[in-house]
């Protein structure tokens, strides 16, 4: 069985959207579906790909201007929808989507959220190929959403949204929240959860037994504060602060390290509460050798959600379940907070700075819960989600034959 997998985020594209798709190139054929990838050519190709096929974006340019896309921004009406969509894209990868049905007998469409391009492309070439839909959800499109909507903007998608649910064969969330959201709004049966995961390949170096213990509390955060979400790094770090002032703690106690991109604008914030000595930033590495670093050098994770949102289970949680060190999670409120705390691989505090003060506070006296429950971290393995969602697909394509 052959599917369609379209995706803007893949290989070697570097972000945390690439995991879930390249999962599904990965070990789907394990379960008797092959996925033929349609996505951009922006960031190359990986060294050996079959059944790939990419794309020209408005990306492909990388910083030059073409005149046709800035003249369309500079209309107003139009400005309001076209930033969180591709329409280059959209037009490239729908002609060569001609030539994979031509090459390919395709059963069914999985396209994946974000980006609005994606799933555009999803119900078009499903319709017109008539073959069942999937549409996957990692973010909110109207529920809690990734994007910032003007009204014209919001009126537009909410009812695409309405055509690509009633046109979708099933869907599938990362989270109970997204799912609860598709089946109380649209009275949707066929809603599925299937988290983000990990991937065991990930963890190829990770070195035994760790780091020795001495008088330094290492905590460490992979990746950047601010990407898709907004965050209030100010919380976090004024409650470091606050734990030095009140608390005589120096860099011979603690630390906080971070793998990523980060502002200007967090690095000056930490100069002016005076904690450069307990805050350090480092350049972004590769994920092996950063769960190598975060297992051998470091005591504890910390994990940072978005203040007010139900839905946020970053693709970073289910890696830090897999390396088991306690992870320090500031998203109470956060469906990522549920996952923390049935998993037993740590505790959660609410946006504040005094929440987040005293949960540091228990973590340095090494009182933070952390007993981890095998069974529900290994239901973020991405091989066995794959697995999950290769019947999905085969009950879609049989019920399909069926006339269901």
């Amino acid at each position: 069985m052959k599917i369609l997998l379209i995706t803007q985020h893949f290989p070697p594209e570097k972000s945390g959207g690439t995991g879930r798709p390249f999962s599904l190139y990965k070990y789907l054929p394990e379960h008797g579906v092959e996925p033929v990838v349609l996505t951009m050519d922006s960031y190359g190709k990986m060294g050996v790909e079959a059944d790939v096929y990419r794309a020209r974006s408005i990306m492909s340019w990388k910083g030059k201007k073409p005149l046709f896309y800035n003249s369309l921004r500079s209309i107003k009406v139009l400005n309001a929808i076209i930033p969180t969509m591709d329409l280059i894209w959209e037009r490239s990868a729908a002609g060569k989507a001609q030539g994979i049905f031509s090459s390919h007998r395709i059963g069914l469409v999985y396209a994946t959220y974000p980006s609005m391009s994606a799933i555009r492309l999803g119900l078009k070439i499903s319709k017109k190929f008539n073959i069942p839909l999937i549409t996957e959800f990692r973010d909110g499109l109207i529920y809690e959403p990734l994007f910032r909507f003007n009204p014209l903007s919001l009126l537009w998608t909410t009812r695409f949204e309405r055509r690509l649910i009633a046109a979708s064969s099933a869907v599938i969330t990362i989270g109970n929240e997204l799912s609860r959201y598709f089946a109380e709004h649209y009275g949707l049966k066929n809603v599925h959860t299937v988290h983000n995961g990990y991937d065991r390949n990930d963890f190829t170096l990770m070195a035994a037994p760790g780091r020795e213990k001495n008088c330094v509390f290492r905590v460490a955060h992979f990746g950047s504060l601010k990407t898709s979400r907004a965050r209030k790094s100010s919380y976090l770090f004024d409650a470091i602060a606050r734990l030095k002032k009140n608390d005589n703690i120096s860099s011979e106690r603690f630390e906080l390290s971070f793998f990523g991109n980060f502002l200007e604008s967090e690095k000056k914030l930490i100069a002016d509460l005076g904690i450069e000595d307990l805050v350090k930033f480092h350049a972004p590495v590769s994920k092996k050798e950063g769960f190598r670093l975060l297992q051998s050098d470091f005591d504890a994770l910390l994990f940072v959600g978005a203040e007010g949102s139900k839905t946020i289970v970053s693709s970073k949680l289910p890696e830090y379940l897999y390396l088991g060190k306690p992870i320090i999670g500031v998203c109470k409120g956060n469906e990522a907070a549920r996952i923390i705390e049935r998993s037993g691989t740590g505790e959660v505090c609410d946006f504040d700075v005094a929440s987040i003060y005293c949960l540091l506070k228990k973590a340095l006296s090494g009182e933070i819960n952390f007993a981890p429950v095998e069974a529900e971290i290994k239901k973020f393995d991405r091989a066995g989600q794959a697995a999950r969602i290769s019947g999905i697909i085969k009950e879609v394509v049989a019920g399909k034959e069926k006339g269901l």
